[in-house]
């Protein structure tokens, strides 16, 4: 298992293909195996996906909740276009959940 740091871009992809294989239905260990990362990486990422339904930085997301709580009658097209703004898109279901998950 390779311990030297992935640039951001490969860091990204390897995000999205542990996902599409935990979906698939493969295990931590066959994921870390596969492709050569650390257990406690495939971990930590298919455990933010369970709960914030993306792999992306979060940053993007908490300014949409701080912009929700601000105003309660936002509705999710305006934080998904704020999103945007940003130069992150995110889809209308994770910023569903992430209002939902804050009791919004």
């Amino acid at each position: 298992v390779s311990s030297k740091p992935l640039p951001f871009t490969t860091e990204v992809h390897i995000k999205d293909k542990i996902v599409e294989n935990y979906k698939v239905g493969w295990g931590y260990k066959t994921i870390f195996k596969a492709l050569w990362v650390s257990w406690i990486f495939v971990q930590a990422i298919v455990l933010k996906w369970k709960d914030y339904d993306t792999t992306g930085l979060l940053r993007v997301r908490r300014a949409s909740i701080r912009k929700a709580a601000k105003r309660h009658m936002v509705n999710l097209e305006d934080l998904q276009r704020s999103t945007t703004q940003l130069g992150k898109s995110v889809n209308r279901e994770a910023i569903r959940s992430a209002v939902h998950k804050i009791g919004l």
